[in-house]
């Protein structure tokens, strides 16, 4: 086998890949039958699936030399009996475009935490120094249940509420909406003091019965679940669904930066910002009017890179940045670069 190792564009997550083979054969010994599951045996049902890619290792004299995954290409068949396989090696870092998929900013469902209103006055915030997104409702102490990742398979999750533990039973196959409703219902019909509801498909709010400060709302997750819990303490009266509170911030998450995606603006000292005036309009003293000032239209808001990263962890958990390196360390020291993929690589070929 032939390995071949090179990264062929590393800033183009589409382009990238790393160790691969050509294709080669494999024996149709009876351990490999067993590894494709008979695939030429046309009884059964369940076999090897040739269009996806399977986790596999390389074992050089022994030890692991190339962990990544191997696609079926075809089979050599002799009167309908195996007679070889042809198979592709692909390295780990190829899985970097598998796991994206086609996946984009809006798809990042963590990114609806910083939901707000795109008004006059948020505008205004977010110009001069920027601002921080909060969950808040002005209700009774509630507690928010973000789920960022479903489990297919299943499992016990365990909720504590006011010092007492619950176990949740989640069935298996179930989308992000689905899990939601199931532990909202838990909450609603099993856990004294206190009423759910599941929110936009990805939430649960979680409500205290009784005005006061309750304990902190946990939720530790079953295998292939992932979720954040967050408990905030708001006013005495209930107002329904909690609502975004934007919070003046110079270190905050949200900016409108002097950026127009329709015209260019200048500062002079007469007339404050206002669109670019060519050399004719300046010698002629062209008065500015006020549709040539700044105003809200103008501008667009943006979001620190590292809540997108953040986001993009969450909704893919196998990618981990080392964001240590890419955003600084407290003293200001940069690190070497990295990004790491994990995955389960434990069946060989």
């Amino acid at each position: 086998i032939t390995i071949k190792d090179k990264i062929k564009d590393s800033k183009d997550v589409g382009k990238v890949f790393s160790a691969y083979t050509n294709q080669f054969k494999l024996p149709a010994s009876k351990a490999n039958n067993r590894i494709f599951k008979r695939f030429a045996s046309h009884n059964i049902y369940s076999g090897f699936d040739p269009r996806r890619k399977y986790d596999c290792i390389i074992k050089l004299n022994g030890l692991d030399f190339k962990k990544g995954y191997m696609k079926l290409n075809s089979v050599n068949v002799k009167k309908n009996i195996p007679q070889s396989y042809n198979v592709q090696f692909f390295g780990e870092l190829s899985s970097v475009k598998d796991i994206l998929g086609n996946a984009k900013l809006k798809d990042l469902s963590q990114l609806s935490l910083y939901t707000y209103e795109n008004t006059s006055d948020n505008v205004r915030m977010g110009f001069r120094g920027g601002f921080d997104v909060d969950i808040t409702g002005g209700a009774r102490e509630f507690s928010l249940l973000f789920v960022s990742q479903a489990s297919t398979s299943g499992g016990t999750c365990t909720i504590i509420l006011d010092a007492q533990t619950y176990s949740v039973d989640i069935s298996s196959g179930l989308d992000e909406k689905q899990t939601c409703e199931e532990i909202a219902y838990f909450i609603d019909t099993y856990v004294p003091g206190y009423a759910a509801e599941e929110h936009t498909g990805r939430f649960v709010f979680i409500v205290a019965d009784e005005v006061g400060t309750r304990g902190n709302f946990i939720f530790i997750p079953c295998s292939g679940l992932t979720a954040t819990a967050t408990t905030v303490t708001e006013g005495a009266e209930p107002t329904g669904e909690p609502t975004y509170l934007t919070t003046p911030s110079k270190n905050g998450d949200i900016v409108y930066p002097l950026i127009s995606h329709t015209r260019g603006f200048e500062w002079s000292e007469n007339d404050g910002f206002h669109i670019i005036q060519s050399d004719e309009e300046i010698t002629a003293s062209d008065a500015i009017e006020s549709t040539d000032r700044l105003n809200n239209a103008d501008l667009k808001p943006s979001i620190k890179v590292e809540r997108i990263f953040e986001a993009i962890e969450s909704q893919f958990p196998s990618i981990q940045f080392n964001k240590e390196c890419l955003f600084g360390t407290p003293n200001g020291n940069l690190q070497t670069t990295e990004l790491k993929v994990t995955n389960q690589a434990t069946s060989s070929g």
